[in-house]
């Protein structure tokens, strides 16, 4: 997640530096002096990218990143939709000594079941 921050930080000030070379004016709204802000924000934080003084650039990055943790819910529905993908994509090769004897097919990785389970009470 820290690296998410550091990586988004990085491609914002890079987008509104790329944004002012492509117009006369700069970007709409951004003043030259936040412009030059953002780029020397830019430079620090690479600087300590490269010095690996993380707990530095930590905390740089916590006071400019606006994003706010994800909740459960939103937790729980992406963990549910990657494991769903990798139920549907991951295939293993059958054994070598199998290979021999019948023609090579991938097989899936994992298998999901339900069961029923009822429980009787007194």
């Amino acid at each position: 997640m820290k690296q998410i921050r550091i990586h988004n930080i990085l491609e914002k000030t890079r987008k509104k530096k790329e944004k002012a070379n492509d117009s006369k004016n700069g970007v709409e709204g951004e003043s030259p002096a936040v412009m030059k802000e953002q780029e020397d924000l830019r430079k620090k934080v690479t600087d300590l990218i490269k010095k690996q003084k993380l707990p530095a650039v930590r905390k740089i990055v916590k006071g400019k990143d606006a994003s706010k943790p994800w909740n459960a819910d939103a937790r729980a529905k992406v963990g549910s939709r990657l494991i769903e993908l990798l139920l549907q994509t991951a295939y293993i090769q059958p054994p070598c000594d199998q290979l021999a004897d019948s023609p090579s097919e991938p097989r899936p990785a994992f298998v999901h079941t339900f069961r029923t389970v009822s429980y009787i009470l007194n």
